[in-house]
């Protein structure tokens, strides 16, 4: 069942429609083509509709997505490179986007914390030191430079329009993915479909998110978003654009992040707690945990 329209009139007393995704809703006003209808269809089914499962992602690229599966599904390139353009330095599965984004859809597709949890610790526990931080803090929705756990305030609209310039796909499909769906990241990750893992690592998405958080306006967001986007996954761009339209959204916090990290390295709750209220950052934690370091 797609997600409700709602309407809301627009200063020129036109109808406009808006997606209630997972952040909220999401407005397509001035971004159909011209000439065409808004409608679905003239007979009421989707444009679009290929099914999906709960991950959003087709079911050819959606199946037994999980830690260490991901690894194995990723066509090798030069030297081993996570990307078949890659070449030497490119993030190699434990250190890449593409690994997170997989454990996120398994993590997502979870209904109990302590399966979310036992998925958790071995992503973990497999990291390496330039990558366990990163993790810990996108996981814990943790984006911001501040380090508040705010979430991104990224304009849909703007993320629509770099969506479209990319992908060349219509407003009205794009809306018709959107509504079917009910999440804009979903839709992303279906029309971004088809791509090869882009070799990008967690360390650099981080980095990447922090400047985006950081640019002043739209003019100066529009350019980090599209060099992003233009060279990612489907299931890469489909979290990417969960966390820039307000979160990842997969039933995690920070407890249970902080309980993962000390199941993953062996390290007791309560001198993880501690430790984090020490730091105040989740990721140093993670980092200390796994040298086992926690109590300096």
């Amino acid at each position: 069942m797609g997600v409700p329209v709602k309407a809301r009139a627009s200063t020129a007393d036109k109808v406009t429609p808006t997606v209630a995704t997972h952040n909220g809703p999401l407005a397509f006003a001035n971004l159909v083509d011209p000439g065409v209808s808004q409608a679905r269809s003239t007979t009421g089914t989707a444009i679009f509709s290929r099914r999906r499962n709960r991950s959003g992602m087709s079911p050819a690229s959606g199946v037994d997505m999980s830690t260490k599966p991901v690894a194995h599904q990723v066509v090798p390139g030069t030297a081993g490179a996570e990307s078949s353009a890659g070449s030497r330095g490119a993030a190699r599965p434990r250190e890449s986007w593409f690994h997170l984004c997989g454990t996120a859809d398994a993590i997502r597709q979870a209904t109990q914390a302590e399966e979310k949890r036992s998925l958790l610790e071995p992503y973990f526990g497999a990291l390496d030191a330039h990558t366990i931080g990163p993790a810990t803090r996108i996981f814990a929705g943790v984006v911001r430079p501040d380090g508040d756990g705010a979430p991104l305030a990224i304009s849909r609209t703007l993320t629509v329009s770099v969506i479209r310039g990319l992908t060349r796909v219509s407003a009205e499909r794009l809306l018709d993915l959107t509504m079917q769906l009910g999440d804009l990241g979903d839709a992303a990750g279906e029309v971004f479909s088809g791509r090869l893992p882009s070799g990008v690592s967690v360390e650099a998405v981080e980095n990447w998110l922090r400047e985006l958080s950081a640019a002043e306006d739209d003019a100066a967001r529009t350019p980090l978003l599209r060099a992003m986007l233009s060279k990612l996954s489907g299931i890469e761009a489909q979290y990417v654009v969960r966390i820039t339209d307000g979160g990842m959204d997969v039933g995690l916090d920070q407890a249970l992040v902080a309980e993962a990290v000390a199941n993953a390295f062996h390290e007791p709750l309560p001198l993880v707690r501690e430790a984090l209220e020490r730091f105040g950052d989740i990721g140093t934690v993670a980092e200390r945990a796994r040298l086992h370091r926690l109590a300096e």
